[in-house]
């Protein structure tokens, strides 16, 4: 049986199946950030911490799990897909509640939660957290404390992550549900032999027909 590093590089080589193809996508769109108003802090960093983070649990989830029963993985595809929509919905509440966007084509400014004491005194119904911001400037560090931006910030990163990693973890176990199906042994109708598979989870050899023995006949 080829080794699992053999067998990654032959998953990230195919361009021919689609979930090979989705994995490979999966790693590359967190670089969207860069130009995307997410409202994440140091967006160009993330953007590339994201996708190694995303290359590493591809690499330890086809490591892991590449010789796991199908109703093994298909179990832990669910829980994949939950770690992934736990993630998205995280990061959709903090981008709607702890960013805002100061104007047109502006990025997005984090806001904390806690107010400064100096700051809590001004505000009334009328004149609120968000209004306080904007007379400073949008600088959130001057209406909120700095431990509580840093926490949103930290909050929308981890909530990013996991998003991603989630994603890449089930679209990885999709590509080896998938591969398996591909390379079961299969009977060909109306051929005089019976395919065989040398290894049931390395689909790039060759399948070779086993020809049936019997008589020859005359020429």
């Amino acid at each position: 049986m080829p080794n699992a590093l053999g067998e990654f590089r032959t998953v990230l080589s195919d361009f021919r199946s689609l979930s090979s193809l989705a994995l490979k996508g999966a790693v590359v769109a967190p670089l969207a950030a860069m130009w995307l108003k997410t409202g994440l802090p140091q967006s160009g960093l993330m953007a590339g911490l994201t996708s190694l983070a995303e290359f590493v649990t591809i690499a330890s989830v086809f490591q892991v799990c590449r010789d796991w029963s199908a109703a093994k993985l298909k179990m832990r595809m669910r829980i994949f897909g939950c770690w992934f929509a736990l993630g998205l919905v995280g990061f959709l509440i903090g981008f709607g509640v702890l960013t805002t966007v100061p104007g047109m084509k502006q990025d997005r400014v984090v806001k904390g939660f806690i107010v400064r004491d100096d700051v809590s005194k001004l505000l009334s119904p009328a004149y609120s957290a968000d209004d306080a911001l904007r007379d400073s400037e949008y600088d959130p560090n001057k209406v909120w404390t700095t431990f509580s931006v840093l926490v949103s910030g930290l909050l929308l990163q981890l909530s990013w992550l996991s998003m991603f990693t989630g994603f890449a973890a089930g679209l990885t176990v999709v590509s080896l549900l998938e591969r398996r199906r591909g390379t079961d042994p299969v009977r060909i109708k109306g051929s005089s032999g019976v395919r065989k598979d040398a290894d049931p989870m390395n689909p790039t050899r060759v399948n070779v027909l086993e020809p049936k023995k019997g008589k020859r006949g005359k020429a």
